[in-house]
């Protein structure tokens, strides 16, 4: 695109990938060098921050000056390394430059102090926008590890705003942060309506037998003190789930002394799904084409992804016909 003269498009491939990827100090000074007059300075801001959420700090560092935010930079990596000067460099970053990063380094630095009541008051000033947190999931990590220090301190009601206030964005860190709500809610705010909500979002969320499990065992326990639905009928769905952990549980919850562990039979819809799913055929091309290796990646994703049991025993009668015991 450069050759052609045709800026915006060179501008529309560089700017996603600058802003993430995890690239070696000689191959940033090459990009820069080569396209440095391409990338504005909101990309190397973004990057800047990126590359601080993955612990990349001296890649962070790197692109600091070109972001015009050098010292949020040298404050950031002060509170990231526990440096008793983060404080002061905190204080001294202009108002310019305080970004959501600039709360997400500061709650951080108060946490590594052990100040987890002004850490929470700072946290809670963070947006919900996901768009201003760059990775909401890092957000995430820091908030878990916080409310775990406030709930050693014994104040559960901060600790819950912490993690109800969260803005994660996969699905396994969204669902893991709605256990935590659930859980601080049902069992140390004695409040299962609230409790509730939360453990049911998880079902919505849930990509697998033991997110699934779980939900409805949690839901289940908030039922029984006094929550919503029937926590006989919670059971009883989580005990569904008879090989997961949760399923366990709640399979004694309701009486259930033996698990049922017959071997599934797949439904002509299970047939007809499981022979449509793109993953199947990439699995069968790579056996065929003789990376096994490959392919076993492929089948542990697709049984992490896999609810019906018929499904999961067409993967696997497929994975034993290979061999592969994986």
């Amino acid at each position: 695109y450069v050759s052609q003269g045709n800026v915006e498009a060179a501008r529309s491939v560089l700017s996603p990938f600058w802003r993430t990827e995890k690239l070696e100090a000689k191959d940033e000074a090459a990009i820069i060098w080569e396209f440095g007059k391409l990338i504005a300075a909101a990309d190397h801001s973004f990057r800047m921050e990126r590359m601080f959420y993955a612990d990349r700090v001296n890649s962070a560092l790197r692109v600091a000056g070109l972001a015009g935010a050098q010292q949020l930079a040298d404050a950031w990596a002060a509170a990231d390394r526990g440096d008793k000067k983060a404080a002061k460099l905190l204080k001294a970053v202009p108002a310019a430059q305080r970004s959501a990063g600039y709360l997400f380094a500061q709650a951080q630095s108060l946490r590594k102090q052990q100040k987890f009541s002004d850490a929470a008051a700072v946290m809670m000033k963070a947006p919900s926008d996901r768009s201003a947190l760059i990775d909401p999931d890092a957000w995430w990590a820091e908030r878990r590890v916080l409310s775990r220090e406030l709930l050693d301190q014994g104040d559960m009601k901060t600790a819950y705003k912490i993690v109800a206030a969260h803005a994660a964005e996969s699905a396994a860190n969204a669902a893991d942060a709605e256990f935590h709500a659930g859980w601080y809610a049902l069992r140390g705010l004695n409040e299962p309506n609230t409790a509730a909500r939360h453990f049911a979002r998880i079902a919505d969320l849930a990509q697998g037998p033991i997110s699934l499990s779980r939900a409805y065992y949690w839901l289940g326990r908030a039922a029984e003190a006094g929550g919503p639905g029937s926590a006989k009928d919670n059971f009883t769905r989580a005990a569904g789930y008879g090989t997961t952990f949760y399923g366990q549980l709640a399979g004694e919850r309701v009486g259930r002394q033996v698990l049922n562990i017959a071997h599934p039979q797949p439904s002509a819809a299970d047939q007809r799904n499981f022979a449509n799913r793109d993953a199947v055929s990439a699995i069968k091309r790579l056996q065929e084409a003789g990376y096994e290796r490959y392919a076993d990646t492929l089948y542990r994703d697709l049984a992490g992804q896999l609810t019906s049991p018929g499904e999961l025993a067409l993967l696997a009668a497929m994975a034993e016909k290979q061999g592969n015991h994986f």
